[in-house]
């Protein structure tokens, strides 16, 4: 597979370390309004057998991404499916999906529950009664 350099953590990521898949797709699929955009991790914990290597020296921060960093993973065949999807729906003219690896950490990695986060998740997490009050009903 590949991305860009922030997609595919190129200069960060080394062989031999261990990535999750995190992607936002919109739902449903194809939808113009209304749409919800879930995040969930794809995959978990698989192995990099070549990481890519990070931008060329002196290269701007104004030249736009690049989207040829290619990583290579381990995968097996039902993974290596929900790789393509993701990657490739990512990857095509539709905006309808985005990822990124996420390095693992290299001792005491542990998995969080399965889930779908939602924005209303992200926008509500971690706040209180009177928070929420003034944030969503325009409280002062």
């Amino acid at each position: 597979m590949q991305g860009d350099s922030n997609q595919t953590l190129a200069g960060t990521l080394e062989d031999g370390d261990h990535v999750d898949l995190v992607a936002t797709f919109k739902y449903p699929d194809g939808c113009s309004n209304p749409c919800i955009h879930l995040t969930r991790t794809v995959l978990r914990n698989v192995k990099v057998l070549h990481a890519p290597a990070g931008p060329a020296v002196g290269s701007k921060l104004t030249s736009g991404l690049q989207s040829n960093f290619p990583v290579m993973l381990l995968v097996t065949d039902n993974q290596a499916q929900k790789l393509d999807f993701t990657t490739t729906e990512a990857g095509g003219t539709s905006s309808d999906v985005h990822w990124s690896l996420t390095l693992r950490p290299v001792v005491h990695s542990a998995d969080s529950p399965e889930g779908v986060t939602s924005e209303n998740q992200v926008m509500r997490d971690g706040l209180r009664g009177g928070q929420l009050a003034r944030a969503f009903r325009g409280g002062k």
